[in-house]
């Protein structure tokens, strides 16, 4: 269940992102990829350790969470799919 989770969390992420033209495909970069399941996953620790309350956070989690996105806006939309995962995934919390 919690490997389904990453790979949600995964595309998501890409579809945030996006690809850059001209440089190499990430989805057959065998390091992206990596890198990419280890920081879904931390994201992921983060929002349990927090009860899927933003607010909750500590402040290392948070320094750790925002860190992984270039605003709040972004940090705090992509919290949103987590607590509430399109087509209501299992995992989220209300």
């Amino acid at each position: 269940m919690k490997k389904i989770l990453v790979i949600a969390l995964f595309l998501v992420q890409i579809g945030l992102v996006g690809c850059s033209g001209g440089a190499k495909d990430p989805l057959n970069d065998e390091a992206y990829i990596k890198q990419s399941e280890e920081i879904g996953k931390q994201k992921r620790e983060i929002f349990l350790r927090a009860e899927g309350d933003y607010t909750k956070m500590v402040d290392g989690d948070r320094k750790t969470y925002l860190s992984f996105f270039d605003n709040e806006e972004d940090a705090r939309a992509f919290w949103d799919i987590m607590k509430n995962p399109p087509g209501g995934a299992p995992g989220g919390t209300k």
